[in-house]
């Protein structure tokens, strides 16, 4: 990144401060975006996050010749284009690559540990299987819930209760 902002600096830092004056009579001046290593590299850094627009690299000469007509030097402003974009595929191809790197890091931890993973898994399974409640699918799960109400009512291992406070709580009083 230090030496795209070198790079870019030099080529624009000569330009900071030039002003055109078109034929219609307003005046643009040079955009201060690489005027200083130090500001050239932070527009560089936030070009990352997309703070970059075109016309932040845009030069103004000036004006020149018998009439002050505006003057533009195109190959600088092209190289210049050029180079922030190489800038731009050079930073995308090397997050690219770290992120490959980190999903291949990944998936090799994965591997490392997968007889731990498949064991963990199955116990996970066990368990849930070994739950009070069953994992049923909607539809059946109304079947099962009635059948083991049913079950529970029927058989002498559960008894039915109604807590003292719900008692009171129906048991109207009009007095």
């Amino acid at each position: 990144m230090l030496c795209f902002s070198l790079g870019v600096n030099t080529m624009y830092q000569a330009y900071t401060g030039n002003r055109v004056q078109t034929a219609d009579g307003s005046v643009t001046q040079m955009k201060e975006t690489y005027s200083s290593l130090g500001i050239t590299f932070r527009n560089l850094y936030w070009s990352f996050y997309g703070y970059l627009a075109p016309w932040d690299y845009q030069l103004i000469v000036g004006n020149a010749g018998p009439n002050q007509e505006p003057t533009e030097h195109a190959i600088t402003n092209y190289i210049g284009e050029v180079t922030i974009a190489a800038f731009h595929i050079a930073v995308v191809i090397t997050l690219l690559n770290l992120m490959i790197s980190m999903l291949v890091r990944t998936a090799d931890d994965v591997l490392k540990n997968e007889d731990l993973e498949w064991k963990f898994t199955r116990c996970h399974i066990y368990l849930e299987y070994f739950e009070w409640y069953t994992a049923i699918p909607p539809p059946f799960n109304l079947l099962y819930n009635t059948a083991s109400m049913i079950r529970m009512t029927i058989s002498s291992d559960y008894q039915f209760v109604i807590p003292v406070g719900i008692y009171t709580v129906l048991s109207f009083n009009f007095n």
